[in-house]
């Protein structure tokens, strides 16, 4: 996965007419949030919403972020995500890999929540019926 973080991000962000792989350290949120749906929508058929790219974005960067907010190289790919021991892409690109492989259906179909909270999960759930459930993406794995 990481080479394919490196290539996602120099076909990216590269400017033209540059040497291979020189390209810049960082970007702005607005510019990441529809290369990581374009790539999701690639293997998976079915755009992220608004709030799933948001929650990307806490995810990445933490609450407060904006569409200016500033996305590295390093916390994107090579720094682990606040107390685990994998980085952003390694998490994302294993959702996109388990969606392809296992859910893509379901996924495309609607019948998958995808990105958001344990909390808001449950506090979903709590305003349906009894036995009602949904299935959203691990937060810690």
């Amino acid at each position: 996965p990481n080479a394919e973080a490196t290539v996602l991000w120099d076909n990216s962000f590269a400017e033209p007419d540059r040497i291979p792989f020189v390209v810049p350290p960082a970007v702005p949120w607005a510019q990441l949030a529809p290369i990581l749906n374009q790539y999701f929508v690639t293997f998976n058929q079915k755009p992220l919403t608004s709030s799933q790219l948001e929650y990307l974005a806490v995810k990445l960067l933490g609450e407060g972020c904006n569409d200016s907010s500033i996305v590295t190289w390093q916390a994107f790919n090579k720094d682990s995500l606040p107390g685990r021991n994998f980085t952003f892409w390694e998490w994302f690109y294993g959702i996109v890999e388990l969606t392809r492989k296992h859910l893509v259906n379901l996924w495309r179909d609607g019948l998958i929540m995808g990105f958001l909270g344990k909390n808001q999960a449950q506090e979903l759930c709590l305003e349906r019926p009894s036995r009602t459930f949904l299935m959203r993406y691990s937060d810690s794995e």
